[in-house]
């Protein structure tokens, strides 16, 4: 998909600490340690008009069909050597 096509998908585009493409571990909630490509950065913005707003959030491919969303709370650093 073109960047246009995610936006529309997924919501608008922001940049964050980790990039488009990058490979990155995280933890679901209440489950395992995943890993996949950031397919996606979605900007903090609210969930509907006049709603709470939600945090900027991965679109992560695990390769297990549709993608992840992660939080930046769920992603882990690994100390690179």
């Amino acid at each position: 998909m073109d960047k246009e096509q995610l936006n529309a998908l997924f919501g608008m585009d922001t940049t964050a600490d980790h990039a488009v493409g990058e490979h990155i571990w995280f933890l679901l909630d209440n489950g395992p340690m995943c890993s996949g490509k950031i397919l996606h950065i979605q900007t903090s913005a609210p969930a509907w008009q006049g709603g709470p707003v939600l945090p900027v959030s991965y679109w992560v491919d695990t390769g297990t069909g549709f993608p992840e969303v992660v939080y930046p709370s769920q992603i882990i650093e690994k100390k690179r050597s």
